[in-house]
C-alpha cells in the first residue's frame, strides 16, 4: 500500500505541475500578441513622425532656397523614415502651380505642398494633371531614397528658376 502512495503522489505533483504551467502558457501568449501588435504601432507613428520631419524640412528649406535666388544651397543631414514605399514628388503641369513632396506607408499617404517649382526630368509620367517624379533615375537609386536612415540632402536653386533636391 506505501507503494502504491509513492507513484500516486509524483502522479499528483505531475498534474500539479502540468496545471500551473498551462495556466501560465495562457496568460503568456495573450500578453505576447498584444505587445507585439503594440510595438509594430508605436512603429508606425514613428515612422510617421519622421515622414513628417523629413517633409516639413524638404519644403521649409526648398522655400529658403528658392526666395534666396538663384545659385544658392543648403545641406541637410535628415534621417529617412523607415517602412516608405514611395517617395516621389509631383507637380502641375502647367508653371506657377504647387507641388506636392509625397511619402507613402503602406495604406498611410503624406503629402507636403510648397508653392515652389521642383525640377521636373523629361521623362517623368504624367498622371491626369500632375507630373510624378521619383526621386532618383536608377531602380538602384529609388531604393536607397526609401531607405531609412541618416542622408545628405541637397537642396539648390538652379539658373532655370526651378528648386533641385537630390539625396545621396
Amino acid at each position: 500500500m506505501a507503494f502504491f502512495f509513492l507513484f500516486s503522489k509524483k502522479g499528483q505533483f505531475a498534474v500539479e505541475y502540468l496545471l500551473v504551467t498551462s495556466f501560465l502558457f495562457m496568460l503568456l501568449i495573450p500578453s505576447v500578441y498584444i505587445l507585439y501588435n503594440y510595438s509594430l504601432q508605436s512603429q508606425e507613428q514613428m515612422a510617421l513622425a519622421r515622414a513628417n520631419e523629413v517633409g516639413y524640412a524638404l519644403t521649409a528649406n526648398a522655400e529658403k532656397v528658392y526666395y534666396y535666388g538663384s545659385g544658392s544651397k543648403l545641406t541637410l543631414q535628415l534621417a529617412m523614415p523607415s517602412m516608405v514605399t514611395a517617395f516621389y514628388y509631383r507637380c502641375v503641369k502647367t508653371t506657377g502651380q504647387p507641388c506636392e513632396i509625397v511619402f507613402e506607408m503602406g495604406e498611410n499617404s503624406l503629402g507636403f505642398t510648397t508653392p515652389v517649382p521642383l525640377e521636373m526630368r523629361d521623362d517623368c509620367p504624367i498622371e491626369g494633371i500632375f507630373k510624378k517624379c521619383q526621386f532618383g533615375i536608377t531602380l538602384e537609386d529609388q531604393e536607397r531614397f526609401r531607405a531609412g536612415g541618416p542622408k545628405t540632402i541637397t537642396v539648390e536653386h538652379k539658373d532655370n528658376d526651378k528648386v533641385y533636391i537630390k539625396i545621396e
